[in-house]
Order: structure tokens, then C-alpha cells, then sequence
């Protein structure tokens, strides 16, 4: 299901508990938190009210956890402080949560390994978003695209990692930008409210045709505010791609026309379209997106993340016979 972004940035409800649930939607980091419609929204400050906001984004991380606390989500004990010997003691994520559409996808606040993020659960028993999610960001790395760090911490839950410090900065999903119609032409649409990062959503539309990214709606994409102004906040969100739920049928027969199925940015064309507008427009599209990786890597990647079976072998395709096409634009 398309529009379950916004992990990074939204406005979210606070809880008894102190713990801060986010429902499937977007995908970029909130105010005090980083992501997408599936990791964090943050709302707009208006005039006057970003200090408001700052503060609450500091509640609502600090309700989660206190400092010296220990985040496992590998056992269910109570909420505890260091220890007399100064031992850290785990403190697992609790509180009440907010079901995606179909019913999984659970998002909570939390932290580990000293970081702050979302804890995002599987979308369904079937789905492969959470081995998606952690490709994404493994082959951003080896792409050099700007992508939020997203973590296995079990079997069906990742952790996405935010990447600003919400005493300082917050997070404006880019729907918040329009006011009113916009064309039908996305990429332009982008461009037109921040033409200072072109080369960073040019970018970002590549990478989500090798992806095969089908959620990058505007909520799943950010700009970060701080003290030195804004700039383009790293890719979050990444789940719903790579065959995350596609039959072995349907993977097949992508893999042998990716251009027929690229899948939609926007309310019209196709991530191939708008590569091609975007390789006429730049030429050498390596100034922008890394395309020299082998289908060696590629699989290496896929198998890190979780791939198995059909998806590895389909993504594994997918991925390399995307780049090939892009590289000869």
C-alpha cells in the first residue's frame, strides 16, 4: 500500500507511558526524531513556535529513555536504571502502538546503540520490507547516496537510526512546502520549491529506480532546518522496495522489462521516465549516483540484509540490470 511513510517527520500523540507511537505513513524524521511516514514526521514550525518544538521533540525522546538507560528489545524486563556496580541494565520499548493499515507495521521511539531512532515490525508475515529497508541503506553507502541508517534487531523488527540532533534542528517533510495544485511532473515539482537541491533529489530518484522504491511520496522526503539554514535530509522510509511483497511471477517478469516496471514517482510516470529526463539534462549521471558496482557486490549486499530465495536472486537482477541501463543513458 502506497502513502505509509513518514517515519522521520509527522505529528504524533504522546502517551501515558512516554512513549511516542507513529502510525504507517511517511518517511522522514519529526521534530526530536528522525524518518519517514513509517519512521518519524515533524511538524512545521510556524513563526515563533520553533523553540516550542525543539522542546517537545526532547520530551518526547527523553520520556522513552533516560540517560545511562540500555534499549533491548530482546527481552521484556521492566524499566530499570544502572545498577549500584554502574552496570548498565536493559530497558525494553513499552507502551501502546499504532497498527499500519493492514494491521503490522508497529513504529515506536526508542534507542540503541546510543542512538535515537524507530523501531519499525515487519508490514506482514510475507513481506520482506524489513530486509528491504536494510538493503537500502547498505547500498546507499556503497553508492554514495545520503540514507539514513537502518539496523536488524530481530527477526521482523529494524531499527531506523535519525541523523539530526533534535536539540537543535528539525525535520520539514516536503509536502508542507505546496500550497495549492501541482503539476504532474514531480521532479519538477520538487525542484521549483527548493531548486538549491536539484542535484540531491536528481540523486534520490535514481537511486529509488534501482530500489524499485515504491513509497517515495512527500512525506518520504525532508529538509533539515538547524542554525546554518536547511539541507536536504537523508533518504528514510526505504521498506517498500525491491519485490517487498511480490510474487516469484511478478519478479520474473520485472526482471525482464525493467523499463515496462518501473514503478510511479508522483501522480504521473515512471521512475525510468524520470531518469531520462534527468541523464538529458546532466549527461555523465556518475556526478551524481555511483553505477560501477558488479552483480557480485550487489548480491553480497542483498545476502547481508536478509535476502533470500527468489527476492535475492530477483533483486539481485534488478538492481545490476538498472544501474547497466542508467550507465548507458
Amino acid at each position: 500500500m502506497r502513502g505509509a511513510g513518514d517515519d522521520q517527520v509527522r505529528d504524533v500523540p504522546e502517551h501515558a507511558e512516554g512513549v511516542v507511537d507513529l502510525e504507517a505513513d511517511t518517511a522522514a524524521h519529526p521534530v526530536g526524531q528522525g524518518g519517514n511516514p513509517d519512521h518519524q514526521r515533524v511538524p512545521v514550525p510556524a513563526a515563533g513556535e520553533e523553540a516550542q518544538h525543539r522542546g517537545l521533540a526532547a520530551q518526547l525522546v527523553l520520556g522513552v529513555v533516560q540517560p545511562g538507560d540500555v534499549l533491548d528489545l530482546g527481552d521484556r524486563q521492566q524499566p530499570a536504571h544502572p545498577g549500584a556496580e554502574g552496570e548498565p541494565q536493559h530497558r525494553p520499548l513499552v507502551g501502546e502502538s499504532v497498527d499500519s493499515p493492514e494491521g503490522y507495521n508497529i513504529k515506536r521511539y526508542g534507542v540503541w546503540q546510543g542512538s535515537y531512532g524507530i523501531y519499525k515490525q515487519r508490514l506482514h508475515p510475507l513481506s520482506g520490507d524489513t530486509e528491504s529497508e536494510v538493503a537500502a541503506y547498505l547500498l546507499a553507502k556503497r553508492l554514495g547516496v545520503p540514507c539514513c541508517p537502518a539496523y536488524r534487531t530481530g527477526a521482523d523488527t529494524i531499527f531506523s537510526e535519525f541523523t539530526y540532533d533534535f536539540t537543535r534542528e528539525y525535520i520539514v517533510h516536503v509536502r508542507r512546502l505546496f500550497d495549492g495544485p501541482r503539476s504532474e511532473n514531480e521532479y519538477r515539482n520538487l525542484i521549483s520549491v527548493r531548486p538549491q537541491f536539484k542535484d540531491d533529489i536528481a540523486r534520490m530518484i535514481l537511486f529509488d529506480a534501482i530500489m524499485r522504491q515504491d513509497d517515495r511520496h512527500l512525506s518520504n522526503i525532508a529538509i533539515k532546518v538547524s542554525g546554518q539554514g536547511e539541507s536536504f535530509y537523508p533518504l528514510y522510509d526505504n521498506g517498500r522496495s525491491l519485490f517487498y511483497e511480490d510474487t516469484p511471477e511478478m519478479v520474473q517478469r520485472a526482471v525482464a522489462d525493467p523499463i515496462l516496471y518501473a514503478t510511479t514517482f508522483g501522480s504521473s510516470g515512471t521512475y525510468w521516465d524520470y531518469a531520462t529526463e534527468i541523464s538529458a539534462e546532466y549527461g555523465d549521471l556518475d556526478r551524481l549516483i555511483t553505477l560501477d558496482i558488479t552483480g557480485d557486490e550487489v548480491h553480497a549486499i542483498l545476502l547481508e540484509a536478509g535476502f533470500s530465495g527468489y527476492r535475492l536472486e530477483g533483486a539481485t537482477a534488478w538492481i545490476s540490470a538498472m544501474m547497466g541501463m542508467l550507465a548507458a543513458l
